[in-house]
């Protein structure tokens, strides 16, 4: 498994998909807090963001960053401030 923080890594599953290909699709996680509020609120930030290949199921890349995963709040990349 490749840990990444670099949303443009070129690492790839044993099919050959990288973090951009259609068959690899992302797995947000949450602790235990972000699962209460997710479900009470809907909106909190991930601890971790996987991308894992839907063929074989391979875990591509993963990002742990907190400023980073802080961007992907509502399940969107938002713009980087200034």
């Amino acid at each position: 498994m490749t840990t990444s923080t670099d949303l443009t890594s070129a690492s790839r599953c044993r099919c050959g998909h990288d973090k951009r290909d259609p068959l690899v699709r992302s797995e947000y996680r949450y602790g235990g807090w972000g699962g209460l509020m997710l479900g009470l609120f809907g909106n909190p930030t991930p601890e971790r963001i996987d991308y894992v290949c839907t063929t074989c199921g391979e875990t591509v890349g993963s990002v742990t960053d907190r400023e980073t995963l802080s961007r992907f709040r509502l399940r969107e990349p938002l713009p980087q401030e200034r």
